[in-house]
């Protein structure tokens, strides 16, 4: 006989409980929101909102560079992390290039 089977109960699951992540929002005289300039990990200065701030040392070729941040780039919204000792407030001064005078 067509639909005499019997349904199966529904399996009752526990809920899954999610990690709580340590949220920091104030390292080495930067907090969350703040707008900082940076240089970035391939030596572009970058500009933007600092998203989130990382507290573990960052380790480069066997060796510690210091804390991180997270910043949201103003222009294209993208995510860039930065060491926390290259963020300025100001906009850094770039290298000026030294031209030869014509004769």
């Amino acid at each position: 006989m067509a639909g005499t089977r019997k349904k199966d109960k529904p399996v009752k699951r526990k809920p899954t409980k999610s990690k709580k992540k340590d949220v920091i929002s104030e390292l080495d005289g930067w907090s969350l929101g703040d707008f900082a300039w940076a240089k970035s990990a391939n030596n572009e200065t970058i500009h933007g909102t600092i998203v989130s701030l990382h507290n573990v040392d960052q380790i480069m070729n066997g060796e510690s560079h210091g804390y991180a941040a997270t910043l949201m780039t103003i222009p294209d919204c993208k995510y860039r992390v930065a060491l926390l000792s290259s963020l300025t407030e100001e906009k850094p001064k770039g290298v000026r290039v030294r031209r030869a005078k014509k004769k």
